[in-house]
């Protein structure tokens, strides 16, 4: 939540005056939930080249003892009104057994971090805000500065190659001075590195992207998009269609800027949509899924926004004690036609109850450290960066994003992690999540990706009173159980001490090295004696990208898991007990056995659930075709013979008479419509004289037409 930081003046820097917005209004587009969409598009921005090597600009001077602090002051609106949220009792996370039941570790050499080397130092402002991306070469990081975001270039082994330099330095106008909240990104589908802040003067994101891989000599293009709020918290995301942004604003906002144009260095608009607001947090950002991987999205896919729901905090009067939410928002821009563009959702997806009341709503001082009575900020907001995008691995497009969760009711924060999954153009289900805490210590300000194989990693900080404020991680591969990360916690680094601002992290960055799509990079902050500091690990699972091998227990061809080695295709095989049951076998109805591995194919279109032979609906894969219509009665079914008089169709005709008739007078006991002469009860069905179409003998003493009202039964004197 890093902000507006007093506005700080530029460094010599003459102020742009904002773009003019044009505004349009969408009819028949329905936004998030008020029926109505708003498109602003800016002015076209033009780009300004900077062809300098990165190794020539001037270098950042490490800050000293007596140099200024600068503590970022807190952007944050009044949560919006008319919500009574009354804290629960505390209970534990509801994943957390599953979490503890999880298999050990795998033999994999995931807990040795191939690279783990400090990453730039102190720069007097908190919170420090670290981001990084990989590129083939090259790792980028980037922190908070008292001049506005820093970054450093580095090769993989962690030597420096240009930096420490003020990302101010590639900018002019507004953005010759920035403000910080950086963030750096690969673009896998062009081969670029994008780098980020906003400006320190008026409302602008000054967006870098460069011109070739090489981000030290191959020159960068430069943007200054101009807005009409401050873009308070913004996080990027890479897309085809666009570079999408998420922002805390009054409202929160979702922008789109034309990356095809700024790709080439042409003049480029930007496109701004709004979001509806949730109750209870007063500080409120939509994440964008971030691209990644070796295959691109489908054709015209809209980009993916997530946020957190919980819905004690959120939907006040309608919560549902034992699920929350996962709101997912669709974007498609249109350059062209702006008033085209398109915001659909939320979508909601349930997922495990969440507890957001993290020291309440909107403290921003939770998480204790040893030695001092400062507690750190616990986000418990958004969805952590990045939320990342896959389309490739197992046939399936993926999002995997993580946030803060109270794990005990009491103020205990952990991690809760998730997997998203699409097949075709089917809707985003949850595949699986998890709550990862597997002692008292808080876990928190996390970040999360997925590599080619479809192994995840998780990182975060770690804190408690007894424990200093440090960095470590998890993983799970692809073949570990459902919703648990079974790997050894290690520890990236530790804390020294205590950090003496409770303006901790803001965000971590978790990201993939292009050049194997199996290395995962990892920047955060730690604690170092009443400052902070930062650190770059790498790590991976040694069999990621590893020639594929086949394990087909039961010889029909398909693996488990499933594995390009296999001789009947990659796809798993849900049984590999069984040669009759996998991806490639016919489903054989009414067996009870998933067949072909694919949930979606009914076992059977037989549905009878009294077990009579007889579906509802009727289907010709049932023992018998016809409808039964009391599919809870095995004695009521189109084969039955129809009782008279007990209430029943039981040979589902309506057409065979249910009429109780003993006499034969045409009236049943009890009446009923199937008799034919109404339904009218026959108080005496052992006489035919005796019903209520009789007429009425007075004085022979019997209520001829079964109806008391009528005088009768008195003899003559």
């Amino acid at each position: 939540m890093s902000v507006e930081r007093g506005r700080r003046s530029g460094r010599g820097a003459s102020r742009i005056g904002a773009a003019l917005l044009a505004v349009v209004g969408i009819a028949g587009v329905a936004s998030a939930q008020d029926g109505s969409i708003q498109v602003e598009q800016s002015a076209a921005i033009g780009a300004h080249s900077v062809d300098v090597d990165l190794r020539n600009l001037p270098k950042v001077p490490d800050w000293k003892p007596g140099d200024p602090i600068v503590e970022i002051p807190l952007r944050r609106r009044p949560p919006a009104s008319g919500l009574e949220f009354t804290p629960a009792a505390p209970a534990l996370d509801p994943l957390l057994k599953v979490q503890a039941g999880s298999r050990g570790p795998s033999s994999q050499a995931f807990s040795a971090p191939s690279a783990n080397f400090a990453g730039q130092g102190y720069t007097g402002v908190n919170p420090p805000d670290p981001t990084g991306a990989a590129g083939p070469n090259h790792y980028i990081q980037m922190i908070n500065g008292s001049g506005g975001a820093i970054f450093r270039v580095y090769d993989k082994t962690g030597a420096t190659v240009a930096g420490p330099t003020n990302l101010d330095s590639l900018g002019t106008g507004s953005c010759a001075s920035g403000l910080g909240d950086p963030v750096a990104l690969w673009d896998r589908l062009a081969n670029r590195f994008l780098l980020t802040e906003f400006a320190s003067l008026g409302n602008h994101l000054c967006v870098y992207v460069s011109k070739t891989a090489d981000p030290v000599s191959g020159g960068w293009w430069a943007y200054d998009f101009s807005l009409g709020q401050f873009p308070d918290y913004p996080k990027y995301a890479v897309w085809p269609t666009a570079f999408f942004v998420g922002t805390n604003e009054s409202t929160p906002a979702l922008y789109a800027l034309d990356r095809t144009k700024m790709l080439s260095g042409l003049a480029a608009t930007s496109i701004r949509l709004t979001a509806p607001g949730l109750s209870g947090f007063g500080f409120q950002m939509v994440t964008p899924a971030n691209f990644d991987g070796a295959v691109a999205p489908p054709a015209n896919s809209p980009a993916w926004f997530l946020r957190h729901r919980d819905d004690e905090v959120h939907n006040a009067g309608s919560n549902n004690a034992s699920q929350d939410y996962i709101d997912l928002f669709a974007f498609t821009p249109n350059f062209t036609t702006p008033a085209s563009s398109t915001l659909v959702g939320p979508t909601s997806v349930a997922m495990a109850e969440i507890d957001s009341d993290l020291c309440g709503l909107t403290s921003f001082s939770c998480i204790p450290q040893p030695g001092t009575t400062v507690k750190l900020d616990p986000l418990r907001e958004v969805v952590m960066q990045p939320a990342q995008y896959r389309n490739d691995v197992g046939g399936h497009e993926t999002i995997v994003g993580s946030l803060a969760t109270d794990v005990t009711g009491s103020d205990q924060a952990g991690v809760r992690w998730f997997e998203l999954r699409r097949n075709g153009a089917g809707a985003w289900s949850l595949f699986q999540q998890g709550s990862y805490s597997p002692n008292s210590t808080n876990r928190w300000m996390s970040s999360i990706a997925m590599d080619r194989d479809g192994d995840i990693a998780l990182a975060y900080s770690v804190s408690s009173s007894a424990v200093n404020p440090g960095l470590s991680y998890t993983g799970r591969t692809s073949a570990a159980g459902v919703g648990t990360m079974p790997e050894a916690e290690t520890s990236i680094v530790a804390g020294v001490g205590k950090d003496s601002s409770n303006r901790y992290g803001d965000y971590h960055h978790m990201s993939i090295d292009p050049a194997d799509d199996c290395t995962f990079w990892f920047t955060g902050m730690r604690a170092n004696s009443n400052t902070w500091a930062t650190q770059v690990a790498a790590f991976k699972f040694d069999t990621c990208g590893a020639a594929p091998t086949c394990t087909d227990g039961d010889g029909d061809g398909w693996g488990n898991p499933g594995s390009s080695a296999c001789s009947a295709g990659s796809a798993t095989d849900c049984n590999d007990a069984n040669g009759a049951v996998n991806p490639g076998a016919t489903e054989v109805p009414g067996n009870g056995v998933d067949d072909d591995c694919n949930p979606a194919t009914p076992d059977s279109s037989c549905t009878d659930l009294d077990g009579d032979g007889y579906g509802s609906p009727a289907s010709a894969t049932c023992a018998h075709p016809q409808l039964d219509c009391n599919d809870g009665n095995a004695a009521v079914n189109p084969g039955a013979t129809e009782v008279p008089g007990n209430g029943l169709d039981d040979d589902c005709n309506a057409a065979t008479s249910d009429c109780k008739d003993l006499d034969g007078d045409g009236y049943g006991s009890p009446g009923s419509a199937a008799c034919s002469n109404g339904s009218a009860t026959d108080c005496n069905d052992s006489s035919a004289s005796v019903n209520p179409g009789a007429t009425e003998i007075p004085g022979n003493g019997v209520d001829d037409d079964c109806n008391s009202a009528t005088p009768g039964g008195c003899s003559q004197p």
